[in-house]
């Protein structure tokens, strides 16, 4: 149910994107609920054995992206569009 759910939701956004252009992707964030639920499920079937690194492998990785992306990426963005 959950992939027919998001298999619905990204036919839905790529119309709408053909359609219109708004380079948002907001109009995917019902599609978070599908997306999570497999990763969890994915993450706990790696680590079967160790429980707690099924959240902790994923949560320092997701940590890691996100240093990255507050101090590489999104200040070169910001002063392209600020000039």
């Amino acid at each position: 149910v959950l992939w027919i759910f998001f298999a619905v939701i990204l036919v839905l956004f790529v119309q709408f994107n053909l359609t219109y252009f708004q380079g948002q992707a907001r109009y995917l964030y019902p599609a978070i609920a599908a997306l999570t639920v497999a990763f969890g499920t994915g993450s706990s079937r790696w680590f079967g054995k160790w429980p707690m690194a099924s959240w902790g492998v994923p949560l320092a990785v997701l940590g890691v992206l996100n240093i990255y992306i507050l101090t590489s990426i999104l200040p070169t963005a910001f002063a392209l569009r600020l000039g």
